[in-house]
């Protein structure tokens, strides 16, 4: 028996049911739990389609009953047990169930009752437990005693019609409703559109499942600068620094249980715990705990290595056989993480670092040879083999067996050098064979041929037997020089505009003083006057005076800073002088006699200038220097002596 088979058989029985005699359609006042149901039976019944029906508040009450207790009679809920209710106890109680029974009267909209002026729109969250309305401007609006009450039971209609519960979570509607009516009230109109919440239940908060994150593996990146993956990155070496969250673990966490605008209460599922226990460290990692969390951070620098038994460490040595793209790729450990490399392979027929490779840690040992293409970074470097021509190596300390590729440092001790690019502070080499050497220092047990060698005070070969060699005394090859010479250059140049300017500056106010002056010195002796008569003489007067001295004053700073800028630059220019003169301390010392073709060079800076010396075979010159020569000492001459 459907509901409407139900209410008529109540009809006949004389229930509380009323049927309005109409010649279209009989209005029906009603009990209902479930409004949109109501009125398509009624609809179907009366034969009209239910889109043209609409109904009104007469009466709606609140029940719940407790599941979990031995009484599970239906209990009214009014509004007085609201206010005096622990909310969250009351409604997150699982075993509690809410129904509303509504009392209605379902009517044909065009007939009896008007629509409401405004356009009002509900909508949910996912849960429905947030009620949003949305009221549309609306010029036709006016305000009229019922507005209020008629708006309040416009969005009621539209909550309960979807099941969404009236009176329970909308402590905040009357006071939205009142703010916009008293809008129109004030506009004659609504200016605007308006949204607010209408019913806002309980949200649950979900259950944390635990899980763990390992951070030092989410920073390492394939992806180079561009988003492409660089296949030559494996992360074999994850670098850590002292203080790092390297591990994460997030514990399991139950969630909260929620209710819903629609009086539905909302089960959250059980957290899932799988990872509890499983991380395990050294006394090289600090643990710290909360309630939510437990953080793994490093205590050193160094990289991340599981040891025995699959216990995470900090590790800051780590020996492999080659450093190949097949076996390990790139290392990128960090010259900061102090972390040590070794690379075992010696062989004469591999490369221990492959081509293309590249490592960056704070010590590397390599055994065995640097193939093409591979590039160095760190502190100090040891490499037993040689270099390849176009590898790369960056450092601070550097000790190579052979090298023929290209290195940058502050010091490096070579074995033997076969035509490699050297730039660094001091450069010590067993037997060079060709190359191109650029430092402050350059010491050489055995020089053969073909070397360029250039440096900013010290050019010492213990045994010279090759030739076409060239000494190249040169101070620009030291950074902090150039950057200082520079700097000079720039201020002399901006001195130098400064005088191009100063002076015409001055040239015209000096006009200026010229031409006024015998006006202003009139104007002086007609102000004496009128203080001599005790009467104040004329504003503009004064004026005229006031503006000829600040005129002379600016005329007399701008011949101050003319003064000031030309012994700058005179005190600029001298100091650019004594900055080349740090020359003047540079020697080229060679402790056996000379052979063919070499060639020693000594670079002046200002003016642009090469003071050189040709020395002749078997030539016993152990000494070689400049020195200034003339009155002013303005011009320079080379000094060669026979003992040190």
């Amino acid at each position: 028996m459907g509901f409407f088979d139900r209410f008529l058989k109540k009809e006949i029985e004389g229930s509380n049911v009323i049927v309005k005699e109409d010649i279209d359609f009989k209005n029906v006042t009603l009990e209902t739990e479930n409004i949109a149901s109501s009125i398509k039976d009624v609809a179907r019944l009366q034969k009209i389609d239910p889109s043209l029906l609409d109904f009104r508040f007469l009466e709606y009450k609140t029940f719940y009953k407790d599941e979990s207790k031995s009484s599970t009679d239906w209990i009214e809920l009014n509004k007085k047990d609201l206010i005096n209710l622990n909310k969250e106890e009351f409604f997150l109680n699982p075993s509690l169930i809410l129904k509303q029974i509504y009392k209605i009267e379902i009517y044909k909209k065009e007939e009896e009752y008007s629509s409401f002026p405004l356009k009002v729109n509900i909508s949910t969250n996912k849960l429905i437990t947030k009620v949003v309305v949305k009221v549309e401007k609306s010029e036709e609006v006016h305000y009229y005693s019922k507005l209020e009450e008629d708006f309040l039971n416009e969005i009621n209609k539209k909550k309960a019609r979807v099941g969404i519960m009236v009176g329970l979570f909308d402590e905040s509607l009357s006071r939205e409703i009142k703010k916009i009516v008293y809008k129109i009230k004030v506009d004659k109109m609504l200016k605007e559109e308006h949204t607010f919440v209408a019913c806002m239940a309980f949200e649950p908060e979900r259950s944390v499942d635990d899980r763990i994150i390992l951070h030092f593996k989410n920073k390492f990146k394939k992806e180079d600068e561009n988003g492409k993956i660089d296949h030559s990155k494996k992360g074999i070496i994850l670098p850590v620094e002292k203080g790092e969250v390297i591990i994460e673990y997030i514990k399991a966490k139950k969630g909260k249980n929620g209710r819903n605008c629609r009086g539905k209460f909302i089960k959250v599922k059980e957290p899932v715990e799988r990872y509890k226990g499983f991380i395990q460290v050294s006394k090289n990692i600090i643990v710290k705990e909360n309630e939510d969390k437990i953080l793994y951070i490093a205590n050193k620098n160094g990289y991340v290595n599981r040891i025995k038994g699959g216990v995470y460490d900090i590790g800051d040595e780590m020996e492999v056989s080659a450093v190949t793209l097949k076996s390990t790729g790139s290392i990128e450990a960090g010259v900061d993480k102090d972390v040590k490399i070794h690379i075992k392979d010696k062989s004469i027929y591999n490369d221990a670092v492959g081509p293309g490779m590249q490592i960056e840690s704070s010590q590397i040992n390599i055994q065995g040879n640097v193939g093409n293409g591979a590039v160095l970074k760190a502190n100090d470097i040891v490499i037993g083999g040689q270099t390849h021509q176009s590898s790369k190596i960056f450092t601070d300390k550097a000790k190579i067996n052979v090298h023929r590729g290209k290195i940058e440092a502050k010091e490096v001790l070579i074995n033997r050098l076969e035509g490699g690019y050297v730039e660094a502070d001091i450069v010590k080499i067993s037997q060079a064979v060709g190359g191109n050497i650029k430092a402050k220092k350059i010491i050489i047990k055995q020089l053969m041929s073909n070397s360029k060698l250039f440096a900013s005070r010290l050019i010492e070969i213990k045994e010279l037997k090759g030739s076409d060699n060239k000494f190249v005394i040169d101070p620009t090859v030291e950074r902090d020089f150039v950057k200082r010479r520079d700097e000079i250059k720039k201020e002399i140049e901006k001195i130098k505009n400064s005088l191009k300017i100063l002076p015409q500056k001055g040239l015209q106010k000096q006009a200026l003083i010229d031409k006024n002056r015998d006006t202003i010195e009139s104007i002086k002796k007609k102000i004496l006057e009128y203080e001599a008569l005790k009467r104040k003489a004329p504003a503009s007067f004064v004026d005229k005076v006031e503006k000829f001295e600040k005129l002379k004053k600016s005329y007399e700073d701008i011949q101050r800073q003319i003064k000031e800028n030309r012994e700058l630059l005179v005190k600029k220019e001298k100091e650019l002088l004594n900055l080349q003169k740090l020359i003047l301390k540079a020697r080229v010392v060679v402790h056996s006699p000379w052979t063919d073709f070499n060639e020693v060079i000594f670079k002046l800076i200002t003016p642009p200038k090469n003071i050189t010396y040709y020395p002749d075979r078997g030539e016993e010159v152990k000494l070689i220097y400049l020195k200034q020569k003339g009155e002013n000492g303005e011009d320079f001459e080379i000094i060669k002596r026979s003992s040190i």
